[in-house]
């Protein structure tokens, strides 16, 4: 598919015991790579139901190389509290609804499956080779257990150890 086109996808659960299920109506734009999600009809208060719809959205998601999910809830949907805070729980952020494609959502979850590495970092790498970020921040340079516990005594762990509680003594005064 070239870039300016999209996939429709329809995707549809059922419960384990049959009892509730869940549709989902599903747009990949290629230009941007997002899956935008909607969830269009459902049945039951099945929570393993939707814990599978929610696995198969992220299954899909994966296949068609999204790079993020943008998942529009309607108002009755939006309110069910347990519901959405699961949805944060795994990784899901409140977008903002004002630019959304997804018209009549009351709420706008984006989920981001990371970030891609600028072309420069990829070429230098040789194929098995992974990408790792050395970041500390300051406070853990100043507080950090040496990386080789046996090449230091006792004594000087216990001193940077009193070190550390002073800088935290005196951040709080």
């Amino acid at each position: 598919p070239s870039c300016g086109q999209a996939r429709t996808l329809e995707l549809r659960t059922r419960g384990a015991e049959g009892g509730g299920w869940v549709e989902l109506a599903c747009r990949h734009e290629f230009a941007r790579d997002v899956l935008y999600v909607r969830m269009t009809d459902g049945s039951g208060d099945d929570k393993q139901c939707m814990k599978g719809a929610i696995t198969m959205l992220l299954d899909v998601a994966e296949c068609v190389d999204a790079k993020r999910i943008t998942l529009g809830l309607s108002q009755e949907q939006a309110c069910c509290g347990e519901f959405v805070c699961s949805l944060l729980y795994i990784g899901f952020q409140v977008a903002p609804v004002r630019k959304s494609v997804l018209a009549g959502s009351a709420l706008l979850l984006d989920f981001d499956f990371g970030f891609a590495a600028p072309p420069a970092i990829c070429g230098a790498m040789s194929a098995g080779e992974q990408p790792t970020p050395e970041v500390s921040t300051s406070a853990e340079d100043a507080c950090a257990a040496p990386s080789d516990i046996s090449d230091t005594s006792d004594v000087e762990q216990e001193e940077d150890e009193s070190d550390c509680r002073g800088l935290r003594r005196s951040r709080n005064a």
